[in-house]
């Protein structure tokens, strides 16, 4: 029989099988273990959970289905449970009507358990849920009633730390008030380490893994120190949490993501760095025990805040998209401008500084010259005119409460508008700029501002034209300040000039060209006070009306009050139409031809007064500036009627004749009486040398002889040390001989000492064992002493016949006379005995 015709199936344990009734439609429950029996009425059929329908089995194999197993740390979420109390169908059962099932319920169901289904259920093995501490749940609550019953059903084991030890937590607390069905509440990992939900409560999933399976437990956020996050709720309130800790979001709270991260690093400020702040709702402030309210600003630096977190009552004021400002480096010799945004007062700081301007009432400005004030202060400066001629441009830009002044913020902003017009043309429309706010960018609500200015991370030493007008005042040269008040002040150099937003240069008229007229004006701020030259050209009329044309050359300075400096406008053309006064005034008096002769002392004398006793002049000085005239050059003097020119021009040339001559004459007088005093002092000198050579020679042989003498003195003096010297080596060796005799001597006498206590150390050995033996002696009674006498004999001669024999038996004679050869100092007695001993007999007797 094939197969496709088997009509029974046997179901092992842990196994289920559907049969349907085709005549009634009833579905009936098999339970392994059993053995199904198929009747023509009856077809295999299978539960589609996720369509809700029954497929019909082309097979008897095919209806058999697994039981749903829940191990332990498991549990099962069973779907439409049945009413009655029989919940899962008995174990072998064979043929059971389905009962009514709660169609749309579904209960939770923790392991060990294994049960078989009833038609139209479905059930789901979900894993325990097991938590860290940085983990947590999301629950939802579908059925209230069940949720609240089923409560203390829930599987929670209290997790073990400073939290669930600290007090009441969600594994020992009773069942919440509020269990609404849509409740959300969280399990976190720090209260409860294992969880399964009771009936009435659902896990939601995060999402799915790679293999579509749910993914239940979520990462709460570990926050490390100087690290902080924000969490949005549903009603649109912020909370902000800093580290170190574990964050939970609320239910309907989410974490704010910026740039992929959700926790963001706290703001890190020192004394050079501000952020500024507003508050956006009133609160007060522990720390500094201060209520703040509503639209407060606040300005916070490094110094009282070395870190900063933000709160849900402060908003970040950003400016062009920079939030922390930077301090401005003002080097030594520098300065800026600072506004008071509330007064409109500036206030000029002086460097070595780093300056952090108050954003709330205060703002770095740049001064914007005119083009007249930049030629003069920064004369041939063609990159100043340039700054400030771009700077008047900007002065359009910038907002009406701020007219007048440019603002470091509306420079940048002007460069970047310059930077765009030139780029965009090859920009798409609508391309912003991306703006860096630095390494730290501060994750917080902002107010968005741009009308002050963000100094950039980097310090910017070069502050060539961002600073305060730097006035450099060279070495002989002065400038006078004034102020808008009308207060004046004059600065002499070498000096470095910072000028206050509200003072100027005064500027003077110099007359210039030779004769120097008001008609031919340079402007300067520069007066130079030291060293200055000043040409002019005059001309005057003689007594006799002659015309004559002077060029001169001036050397002047100023000194005195320097107050007094800038009291002309033009003091060159002051000067210029004093000395022309006195000029023509004396020149008139004097005839052409003493004037000609006497021109530039008399020109001098004029000026600069006559010479007094020391050869000085009194010179020309001016009190109403304090201009001293010291010295004038007389450069030319030219008669300008030709006549007369030529007439004294030959009589000059015949006086110059006569005088050159006599010059002549003179000087051949000159030179004839200084070769006669050469030639007496050639004579008197060579008189003198031969005397010198007489007086050198002398020397000379006065020395020969005092070191012929001086060798004589040395080899008697040589010979006496030698003899001396043999002298006393025999002294030496006389004494080295009795030293060594003396030595031997003592060598001898301690031989003999050491030989002599030898002696008698022996001696009194010897004395001891003397009286030892007679004291031993003593002691021994007679008898005995015989007896030992007789043995001691008797095993000397016994000792003595066995060594003698042989030598006896060899020379043939008796051992007596033998013994007798060598022992001659024994008694009679004792030669007896060693014959006794010794007798034929006796060596008989001794073999037997």
């Amino acid at each position: 029989m094939g197969k496709q015709e088997k009509r029974d199936l046997v179901l092992a344990p842990g196994t289920y099988a559907y049969m349907q009734d085709e005549t009634t439609g009833a579905i009936k429950t098999f339970v392994g273990p059993c053995v199904i029996n198929q009747t023509a009425q009856e077809v295999p059929v299978q539960y589609i959970a996720k369509d809700g329908l029954f497929k019909r089995c082309s097979r008897l194999e095919e209806a058999a289905c697994k039981s749903p197993i829940a191990v332990e740390g498991f549990y099962l979420v069973l779907k439409n449970p049945v009413l009655q109390d029989e919940l899962h169908p008995d174990v072998g059962s064979a043929g059971k009507i389905s009962p009514t099932l709660q169609v749309g319920r579904k209960i939770n169901i923790p392991g060990p358990c294994m049960f078989a289904l009833w038609p139209g259920q479905d059930a789901q093995v979900v894993r325990g849920h097991n938590l860290r501490s940085n983990q947590y749940l999301l629950v939802r609550v579908y059925n209230e009633e069940e949720a609240r019953s089923n409560w203390e059903k829930a599987v929670m084991k209290p997790a073990s730390g400073p939290e669930s030890e600290a007090g009441e937590t969600m594994a020992t607390a009773p069942a919440p008030v509020d269990l609404t069905v849509g409740k959300e509440l969280v399990i976190k990992g720090t209260e409860v380490s294992f969880y399964i939900p009771p009936t009435g409560m659902s896990v939601i999933p995060e999402g799915v893994d790679s293999s579509r399976k749910p993914i239940y437990v979520r990462d709460a956020l570990t926050l490390e120190r100087l690290e902080y996050c924000i969490l949005v709720d549903e009603d649109g309130n912020k909370r902000y949490e800093r580290g170190p800790q574990v964050v939970f979001p609320k239910p309907t709270e989410t974490f704010v993501i910026r740039k992929g991260f959700q926790k963001f690093r706290a703001i890190e400020l020192n004394e050079n760095q501000g952020l500024h702040i507003k508050v956006i709702a009133p609160y007060f402030d522990e720390t500094t025990q201060t209520a703040y309210k509503e639209g407060d600003e606040l300005f916070v630096t490094g110094k009282e805040t070395a870190i900063y977190f933000p709160r849900e009552e402060h908003s970040l004021i950003s400016y062009d998209g920079k939030s922390k400002h930077f301090a401005t480096a003002i080097l030594a010799g520098e300065a800026r401008y600072m506004m008071d945004r509330i007064t409109g007062e500036v206030e000029t700081v002086e460097g070595p500084a780093m300056l952090l301007p108050d954003p709330r009432h205060q703002v770095i400005v740049r001064r914007v010259l005119s083009d007249k004030q930049v030629t003069l202060w920064y004369p041939d400066n063609d990159e100043a005119f340039e700054y400030n001629k771009h700077l008047r441009q900007m002065l359009g830009h910038t907002p009406t409460t701020r007219s007048g002044v440019i603002s470091e913020g509306d420079y940048t902003r002007g460069l970047r508008r310059q930077k765009k017009k030139k780029s965009s043309q090859g920009q798409p429309a609508g391309q912003m700029e991306h703006s860096i706010i630095g390494e730290q960018e501060l994750i917080a609500d902002e107010f968005s501002r741009a009308s002050s200015y963000t100094q950039p991370r980097t310090v910017i030493l070069d502050n060539k034209f961002q600073g305060v007008p730097d006035i450099e005042v060279w070495t002989g040269y002065a400038v006078q300040v004034i102020a808008k008040d009308g207060t004046r002040r004059v600065v002499e150099g070498p000096a470095q000039l910072l000028l206050a937003y509200n003072e100027t240069l005064e500027a003077l008229r110099f007359s210039t060209g030779c004769p120097k007229t008001p008609n031919s004006l340079k402007e300067a701020v520069f007066l130079r006070t030291k060293s200055n030259k000043v040409r002019d050209c005059v001309e005057v009329r003689t007594l006799d009306h002659v015309p004559v044309a002077i060029e001169l050359e001036y050397s002047l300075h100023f000194e005195g009050d320097s107050t007094r400096w800038f009291s002309i406008d033009n003091p060159i053309q002051h000067l210029c139409d004093h000395t022309r006064t006195l000029l023509k005034r004396a020149v008139k008096e004097v005839s052409v031809e003493a004037f000609s002769a006497q021109s530039t002392g008399l020109l001098q004398d004029i000026l600069l007064g006559t010479l007094d006793d020391k050869q000085r002049r009194a010179g020309l000085r001016f009190e109403q500036n304090g201009m001293f005239v010291s010295e004038v050059d007389v450069l030319s003097v030219r008669i300008l009627d030709e006549s007369i020119q030529k007439v004294l021009s030959q009589f000059q040339k015949k006086t110059a004749r006569y005088s050159i001559e006599q010059l002549v004459a003179q000087r051949e007088l000159e030179n004839t009486r200084a070769l006669e005093l050469i030639e007496q002092d050639s004579a008197a000198a060579r008189q003198e040398t031969q005397l010198r050579i007489l007086a050198l020679e002398e020397q000379l042989r006065q020395h020969r002889q005092e070191v012929a003498l001086h060798e004589v003195q040395r080899a008697q003096t040589l010979e006496q040390a030698k003899q001396e010297q043999k002298r006393e080596e025999a002294l030496l060796k006389q004494k080295v001989t009795e030293i060594e005799n003396q030595t031997e001597q003592l060598l001898h006498a301690a031989l003999m000492e050491q030989k002599a206590e030898e002696l008698r150390l022996e001696k009194e050995k010897l004395a001891a064992q003397t009286a030892s033996i007679v004291e031993q002696s003593n002691a021994i009674s007679p008898h005995l002493t015989m007896a030992l006498e007789r043995l001691a004999d008797e095993k000397l001669l016994s000792a003595m016949a066995n060594g003698f024999g042989e030598f006896a038996a060899a020379k043939g004679v008796g051992l007596l006379e033998t013994a007798k050869q060598f022992f001659d100092f024994l008694p009679e007695h004792k030669l007896q005995i060693l014959h006794h001993q010794h007798t034929p007999q006796h060596h008989e007797e001794s073999e037997g």
